[in-house]
């Protein structure tokens, strides 16, 4: 293990807010252009892609998109990406993909050529400096690293296993079509039992806030039932903040609630967020001075990055699902190092850029908290990972000159703004799926097995499918919780670190 800053010693709270579905150069492109950023990575007018050889260019156009015509959504699920990242890993094929992805929308085809072409140079396009304030305050303010990659290049699920456990155990599919509730049990279930980062820290040195009813990271190895974001703003008012904090958004189809920037959702409504939670702890000096808040991005979500992703490690041996070996890293997002401990500009050391991807997280939690050796629990590319610790970002006294507060205003409410449904409808309807799985299971006694198998298989897959479309209607909050609780009793989820 490198040594780490002695200032990392000053840290006794870490919150860590991933968002989705963003690039780096979509939401930080436009970064370079600001005092004292000139060395960041950002995007370039003179970086296109083209449809077909000699076709219109579709430049890097720095233009504020905050919701996408059409409620579009752009693909980014594995076979999805490979198509972004071109056959000479180039990142060559975003408007090919994104093209594809437009011609399934409802209206597209009674678009004009223009307005068509307009909906595929979304993907390319990034935000004008300013458009979001909490985002871009925060970047103009502390530190900015422009090599953090996703762990896969694919989509939300498995680089939030990443970013939870190190793996996501070969499961790089999400659900979606009629059998989408088999593909998410079997997904999730070859997590639960697994080390996840919330076993590998002590009890108690952790908690997970969401006004989200069933975030992912619940149904994990270790981890604490929900709080609320209120809870969070109360535990940082009283003094009562854990060592550790993660913080997932509100998945919610509410406009009223919704807040992860999942496209076609409002940006600005995630960037409020972002600047709540850091309002939230500015607020509390006592709290504030010792603390470092890092806001991640989980993937990219179908919009074009100009850095090419590189080699990395698998994190163990499972066989993927998709024709993938686990040693490519996903397309670049955006990663922000928050705390008066941290200098602004671009993250450097010994005058390079580290690249870095979810498991650099995990690995500085493990040497931050005293869980170095429990660093192979979590597979072994967060046992090699290098991660900020070690970075030339610290410094040796805290800093005074740090924003007092944010203001990122909610956006206005408008009649044909439309919010993502695909992990709004996926958690709630995963956790009946699971609740299924693990009664039938309980009943058969075969426990800790992804899928039960032999006679009983055909009877645990329909209740599976029969709870996924039933979802989680006419339950409570304690409802759930019991059913959760029950999940995870089921699957060893609770069970010692092994």
């Amino acid at each position: 293990m490198m040594e780490m800053h002695p200032s990392v010693q000053q840290i006794q709270h870490v919150v860590v807010l991933m968002l989705e579905n963003r690039s780096f150069d979509h939401m930080l492109g436009a970064l370079p252009a600001q005092q004292g950023y000139a060395d960041c990575d950002g995007a370039g007018p003179a970086r296109s892609n083209v449809i077909e050889p000699g076709g219109r260019p579709y430049p890097q156009t720095a233009r504020s998109n905050f919701r996408l015509p059409l409620a579009f959504d752009p693909k980014h699920e594995f076979a999805n990406v490979q198509t972004q990242l071109g056959a000479a890993i180039d990142m060559s094929g975003f408007a090919h993909d994104a093209l594809t992805t437009a011609r399934s929308l409802e209206g597209f085809s009674d678009q004009s050529p223009e307005q068509q072409q307009a909906l595929v140079q979304t993907v390319m396009d990034y935000f004008c400096w300013g458009d979001l304030p909490g985002l871009h305050g925060l970047a103009q303010a502390f530190t900015v690293c422009d090599r953090w990659h996703a762990s896969v290049p694919g989509p939300t699920w498995p680089n939030r296993f990443f970013a939870m456990m190190g793996s996501c155990h070969g499961r790089m599919l999400m659900p979606d079509g009629p059998l989408g509730g088999l593909t998410a049990v079997r997904s999730i279930g070859a997590q639960l039992g697994k080390n996840s980062i919330f076993s590998v820290l002590p009890a108690g040195m952790h908690q997970i806030y969401s006004d989200y009813l069933v975030p992912l990271s619940v149904l994990l190895k270790g981890a604490s039932p929900r709080a609320s974001m209120n809870q969070f703003k109360s535990d940082v008012a009283a003094n009562k903040l854990p060592a550790f904090s993660w913080v997932e958004p509100n998945y919610s189809s509410n406009l009223a609630k919704a807040n992860s920037q999942h496209p076609p959702e409002d940006a600005r409504r995630g960037d409020a967020l972002i600047a709540d939670v850091y309002n939230t702890l500015r607020a509390n000096e006592q709290v504030w001075k010792n603390s470092l808040l890092v806001v991640l991005y989980d993937e990219h979500g179908g919009f074009y990055d100009h850095v090419q992703p590189g080699s990395t490690r698998p994190p163990d041996s499972d066989q993927a699902d998709v024709n993938f070996d686990f040693k490519r890293l996903g397309v670049r997002v955006p990663a922000v190092l928050v705390s008066p401990w941290i200098k602004p500009g671009v993250l450097k050391m010994g005058g390079g850029k580290p690249v870095y991807d979810h498991t650099s997280l995990l690995a500085f939690l493990c040497d931050k908290f005293g869980q170095s050796q429990k660093k192979p629990l979590l597979g072994q590319r967060v046992a090699k990972a290098l991660h900020f610790g070690t970075a030339d970002i610290w410094l040796d006294a805290p800093r005074t000159d740090t924003p007092k507060t944010l203001i990122s205003p909610l956006p206005p409410a408008v009649a044909d703004e439309t919010i993502s449904d695909a992990l709004n409808s996926a958690l709630p309807n995963l956790v009946a799926g699971l609740h299924a799985q693990a009664s039938t299971q309980l009943k058969n006694g075969a426990l800790g097995a992804p899928m039960p198998g032999g006679a009983h298989a055909q009877a645990a897959q329909q209740n599976i499918l029969d709870a996924w479309n039933k979802g989680l209607d006419g339950r409570t909050d304690d409802e759930v919780a019991d059913m959760v609780a029950q999940i995870k009793a089921t699957f060893g989820g609770d069970s010692p670190v092994n």
